[in-house]
């Protein structure tokens, strides 16, 4: 018998060897993709006397600094320019006053919202004149004095204005002239006049986060994300692979959530989280800290749950207003107290996604639908789709369940569905012919309405049960539905 070239002493040992190896490998790795330290320096005290109130960075890597003493631009040698409003060139340009909020658009124009007696929003044209736009409130509005907080602009190219007690304001242009659209608790779904964040997606979907709850917009109208009710939502970002970040606070108690994911839930404030930045190695979140969660090994942008992952970034302020990375991997913190701060020298070994257009990403599929487990294969499922009685006609709060359905089909375009409608036993004094006849109805009603939006007749079928198949005897409105079953 021919003796082991291994003996099992040895194997062992290459075997411990082995995995000291393999260990000491990941645990180099996550070292390299954690941050390294930021030191900030003092973008001069200069900042701080004027009060920063708003910041951005155009497409020639120039800082704008909106102050309550007037707008001004940096440029990349450090030259500081104060901007002026020039109403014509024959009158004598004069200071901006308080900025609160600014961006730039695709052409490079300014837009800001400004802190006057009657608020309005400004637009700086490259012929360096001013063009103002005049809010028009209502009686319950006309006390505010100070309301655009936040300015974005999505990939059409139209402005959304975020006021702070008088909803949300779009300036879009229609056949050449520009016209104002006003949204507020009066004339939609919202619940609340202060609008916090906003985001627009590749599909046309806008996501309003508010002081209570999280609402979307398509086609003008408005669909409450029944998961956040009573949710003060306070920030939204969209990764590159199309995963939706969640800041919110709900009875004193903070959550992050990827998606309907729970990533974080903690009662410390300074996990309260008012900006979120996504790059490609991680999640930055800026609140009465800076937090950044690191990617995990995995491609996909996905944070580690454990608490010791999240590394706390010290800063020079405990009110930073926004955190933004400009071209060349600055971090710049600007802040109302302290004023504007940026990183002494970006890190060599950690890069940052370039500023991507949110309108061009769509949100991932396995979040629009809300549910918490993966569609399968001939699985039927119920929807909570509201109908009048004794007819087909939709209820408005059905087309939260609607668009959700829509986005599924938008992103699984092999999927065919059949629509299955039911009514309760009540319905025409249980009249079965009837029945069957209203729940068919209702099921293509559902049909009718998904086509409208651009899905192929051919991929959806319907059906009608009538009361066949009840759900619950002892309440008949459960029982007035619509199903769907996956049947490829």
């Amino acid at each position: 018998m021919k003796t082991p070239y291994f003996t099992q002493e040895t194997l062992l040992k290459l075997q411990t060897k082995f995995f000291y190896l393999v260990l000491f490998s990941f645990s180099f790795y996550m070292k390299a993709q954690s941050l390294p330290p930021i030191e900030w320096k003092e973008q001069a005290a200069f900042w701080q006397k004027k009060g920063v109130q708003a910041f951005t960075i155009d497409a020639q890597n120039q800082k704008w600094i909106g102050t309550e003493n007037g707008l001004y631009r940096v440029d990349n040698q450090g030259n500081t320019e104060e901007i002026l409003l020039a109403l014509s060139t024959a009158a004598p340009p004069i200071s901006l006053g308080t900025v609160t909020a600014l961006a730039l658009d695709k052409a490079q124009n300014v837009w800001l919202g400004k802190c006057e007696t009657e608020p309005k929003i400004w637009c700086k044209k490259n012929n360096d004149i001013w063009e103002s736009f005049n809010i028009e409130l209502e009686n319950e509005f006309s006390h505010k004095k100070c309301l655009i907080k936040k300015i974005v602009i999505d990939g059409q190219n139209r402005k959304w204005f975020l006021t702070d007690g008088a909803g949300l304001i779009l300036l879009e242009e229609e056949k050449g002239v520009e016209k104002l659209k006003y949204y507020n608790k009066k004339n939609t779904l919202l619940k609340s006049n202060e609008i916090n964040d906003l985001l627009v997606t590749a599909g046309g979907l806008v996501w309003i986060a508010t002081d209570n709850g999280l609402f979307q917009l398509y086609q003008d109208r408005f669909l409450e994300l029944m998961q956040w009710q009573k949710h003060r939502v306070h920030a939204l970002t969209l990764d590159k692979k199309g995963d939706l970040w969640i800041s919110t606070t709900h009875h004193n108690t903070h959550f992050l959530y990827q998606n309907f994911k729970k990533i974080e839930k903690t009662n410390d404030i300074t996990c309260q989280y008012f900006q979120l930045l996504a790059t490609d190695k991680g999640l930055w979140a800026v609140g009465k800290a800076l937090y950044f969660f690191p990617c995990s090994v995995s491609s996909k942008l996905k944070i580690f749950k454990s608490k010791n992952k999240k590394e706390i970034i010290p800063t020079p302020t405990e009110n930073a207003l926004s955190l933004q990375i400009d071209l060349k991997g600055h971090h710049w913190l600007a802040s109302a107290d302290k004023g504007l701060f940026s990183d002494i020298a970006p890190a060599s070994n950690f890069s940052f996604l370039e500023k991507e257009d949110l309108s061009k990403i769509e949100i991932s599929s396995t979040f629009i639908f809300d549910r918490s487990r993966i569609l399968k294969n001939k699985e039927e499922f119920t929807l909570d789709i509201l109908f009048s009685k004794n007819s087909n006609e939709l209820l408005e709060q059905s087309y939260t369940e609607l668009y959700k359905l829509l986005n599924l089909l938008k992103n699984h375009k092999e999927l065919r569905l059949q629509i299955q409608g039911h009514t309760s036993a009540t319905v025409a004094e249980g009249n079965p012919e009837f029945n069957v006849r209203l729940s068919k109805q209702r099921a293509q009603a559902v049909k009718a309405f998904l086509c409208e939006q651009g899905i192929a007749p051919e991929r959806l079928e319907t059906v009608g049960f009538g009361d066949t198949k009840p759900l619950d005897l002892r309440n008949p409105a459960r029982n007035r539905r619509v199903s769907i079953l996956i049947i490829d």
